[in-house]
């Protein structure tokens, strides 16, 4: 489980940065700016439960959920925003 964790919030670190560099340089930036900024927070709550998952603090299950939530809700709010903006429709 934490193998997994420290790859999501690598993942995510290298894909808010990534974003960031497009929205730089592509119109409607703004959009990507917001999931950018997301994704790049969300590194290190991913590190958190790594090391919580590493010292045995929480239970499995809660680190099982915690990881299902935070993984769900940046594909839905991120991949909303990016959607927005290149393919120009919205995913709701």
């Amino acid at each position: 489980m934490t193998g997994l964790l420290v790859f999501l919030g690598g993942l995510s670190g290298a894909l808010g940065v990534g974003l960031s560099a497009v929205a730089a340089h592509y119109p409607g930036g703004n959009n990507l700016s917001t999931a950018a900024e997301f994704l790049l927070l969300h590194g290190p709550a991913f590190f958190a439960l790594a090391a919580l998952a590493k010292t045995g603090a929480l239970p499995r299950w809660s680190l099982a959920a915690g990881t299902l939530v935070l993984v769900a809700g940046l594909c839905l709010f991120s991949g909303d925003l990016a959607r927005r903006v290149f393919a120009g429709e919205r995913l709701f």
